[in-house]
């Protein structure tokens, strides 16, 4: 006979994300699963199981949703600052072919500029950002100032100015109520989710040290290679 002494304890998850504790329930259902299916005669599992799914997906669907509102209000606005944006550049190259001096001179200035930041509108809404506030930066200097004046784009500058501050507004918005939509209906299950887990862990525990003297490879079929406690995804035991 084998003595094993079994030290399980449940993983530290508090601090864990939203995201990363789905990943460790969903992993933690999976094992149970498999587990259940091959020893029914484990009804502490199976009896909570199927509670414990059901928590999990809304708790899983509520994420989606929280995530899903917040991309559909900046989708609109990011579209309405690509528009400002576009009507912009479209102003400045319609100054290509002028033939007074000075205004070909102000094109000339901005030109440059415009090259750099032309594709800003392909690019990701984070990078978007962080491009149109440093184009903003460089036509508030000289001579980009006094170009930007001499060619009249004042009121399209304008614009793409206002659109960047619309988009900022709305993406603290929905930041925030992201955040108090995570603390509401996200938190009480999540709670509820770590209720029934704590559960599986105090069971898995009790029932290791009920049997401490059993070699995992000569275990009963309660204790079989897909006991919970021998899976390193269930993340309770160190």
């Amino acid at each position: 006979m084998i003595n094993a002494t079994y030290t399980i304890r449940p993983l530290s998850y508090s601090n864990l994300t939203h995201l990363e504790f789905e990943s460790l329930m969903v992993d933690s259902y999976q094992v149970l699963t498999i587990f259940t299916s091959s020893y029914r005669d484990e009804d502490m599992y199976s009896k909570h199981l199927e509670g414990f799914h059901s928590k999990l997906e809304q708790f899983q669907a509520q994420l989606a949703n929280v995530e899903k509102k917040g991309s559909v209000s900046l989708v609109e606005l990011d579209k309405e600052r690509d528009n400002a944006l576009v009507g912009l550049f479209t102003l400045h190259k319609g100054f290509a072919k002028i033939k007074d001096r000075d205004l070909k001179e102000s094109y000339a200035v901005l030109l440059p500029v415009f090259k750099k930041y032309k594709d800003i509108t392909k690019h990701t809404n984070a990078v978007a950002t962080a491009e149109i506030k440093s184009l903003l930066k460089t036509l508030q200097e000289e001579p980009y100032q006094g170009a930007v004046t001499s060619l009249g784009l004042f009121p399209m500058l304008t614009a793409v100015i206002a659109a960047q501050a619309d988009y900022d507004k709305g993406e603290a918005e929905a930041r925030a109520a992201k955040s108090a939509k995570e603390v509401g209906k996200t938190k009480q299950l999540r709670n509820e989710i770590s209720r029934t887990y704590d559960l599986f862990v105090r069971y898995t525990a009790a029932v290791a040290e009920a049997y401490p003297e059993e070699s995992p490879l000569e275990q009963t079929p309660q204790r079989s290679q897909y006991d919970p406690r021998q899976q390193a995804t269930f993340g309770w035991y160190k």
